[in-house]
């Protein structure tokens, strides 16, 4: 058998393997080497026959891309001991997603959008897990070199830079659409763009190092994840988050919504945006936020609730809408069975949010509520259910 025959009987022997090892997340460590071979029998191949090995990498690249999308639902829904664990695990998938397509030469535009959207979620993820450091770091260091190796991937983001935006937005929702990125004349990798909103975004497409004004994303400090205030609405989790000015951003909606987090006088700040349901959402997202207020001084301003309604919620104040929102102590939670504003306070069916009948409540004529606001202050008046 000469090595023509090899290659024919290779080829489909390898789309067989790929499709059969794509079904099942635990082959992923097949599909870098299983990627390779495909790009290595490609190199004499007629036209049709590259095309059909260069769909073995495809085929591999978006199974284990995918796995590694589905981690986030994962991690949103795990206690805070297993996330770093997925974390991990999801970045193994980014980096061989992206391993899956580095070795393809004439590159396309859309391989090398892939694999800059991998290499940067694995880049920008947090994870604290050791027990696959070794694994992350050799995977990392493959990506690295053999991306430098092929010429295509950057010519192809050069050609088309606009790619970095959206990439951009993969690890920070909140980043403009549409940014102008300017090569670094020191690199042949690193772009950056200075926008009107008076931040400056830096991304290197080798490493998957984002920066915004000279800092990468990174995890909430123990200066305020150990906050008495932050543990009772969050518990032990943390975030992903970008400093915006004097105050820390979540870098994506957390279950629909983005928070932001200051310290203000030895207190901590805590807001939560309206709800974005998709990118058009996030311009006026905080048009109207909701402000955690202090439980320890609910006694300043609601020294008349009933006990309940003191120890077991959380306490939400939109200050546009003078409204206060009584809600789990979860964030996870945003159900508002009580809401008062400078009138009545309004008890809600949790199901279909209908307001329980004036006739169930009592009202109580002294004001109970009081928040300066700059040089406003809103005087409110609460209806207790009997």
């Amino acid at each position: 058998m000469d090595f023509e025959e090899i290659r024919s009987t290779c080829v489909p022997l390898i789309g067989e393997i790929a499709d059969k090892c794509a079904e099942t997340p635990c082959f992923y460590k097949a599909f870098v080497i299983l990627a390779e071979l495909a790009s290595y029998f490609s190199s004499a191949f007629a036209h049709t026959q590259v095309q059909e090995v260069k769909s073995v990498a495809e085929v591999l690249s978006s199974a284990v891309l995918s796995w590694a999308l589905s981690c986030e639902d994962d991690i949103y829904h795990s206690a805070p001991e297993y996330v770093s664990s997925i974390h991990s695990r999801q970045v193994v998938y980014f980096q061989t997603a992206a391993l899956c397509l580095v070795h393809q030469k004439d590159l396309t535009i859309r391989a090398a959008t892939i694999i800059l959207k991998c290499i940067v979620r694995a880049k920008n993820a947090f994870v604290e897990d050791k027990d696959d450091l070794e694994e992350r770091k050799n995977l990392d260091k493959l990506c690295i070199y053999f991306l430098s190796d092929n010429q295509y991937y950057r010519l192809q983001l050069m050609k088309c830079s606009k790619k970095l935006s959206e990439v951009l937005k993969s690890v920070v929702l909140t980043a403009p659409a549409s940014l102008v990125w300017i090569p670094d004349e020191a690199s042949d990798y690193c772009f950056s763009s200075d926008e009107p909103d008076g931040h400056t975004y830096a991304m290197n497409i080798l490493t998957g190092v984002v920066l915004l004004d000279g800092m990468p994303p990174n995890t909430l400090p123990s200066s305020i994840t150990n906050d008495k205030r932050y543990e009772m609405i969050y518990g032990k989790n943390n975030f992903e988050v970008i400093n915006k000015g004097e105050q820390l951003e979540t870098v994506r909606p957390i279950q629909g919504c983005l928070y932001r987090f200051r310290k203000a006088r030895n207190s901590l700040i805590i807001e939560e945006s309206m709800l974005i349901v998709d990118e058009s959402d996030i311009e006026s997202c905080w048009n109207d936020p909701l402000e955690l207020l202090d439980t320890n001084q609910i006694d300043t301003w609601g020294q008349h609730l009933p006990k309940k309604l003191k120890d077991s919620s959380s306490h939400w104040l939109s200050h546009k809408r003078s409204i206060i929102f009584f809600r789990s102590k979860d964030f996870r939670d945003r159900n508002c069975p009580y809401q008062h504003d400078t009138m009545y306070c309004k008890r809600y069916n949790a199901f279909d949010q209908e307001m329980v009948s004036d006739d169930r409540l009592v009202i109580h004529d002294s004001p109970i509520l009081s928040i300066e606001d700059g040089d406003k202050r809103y005087d409110t008046h609460i209806l207790f259910a009997k």
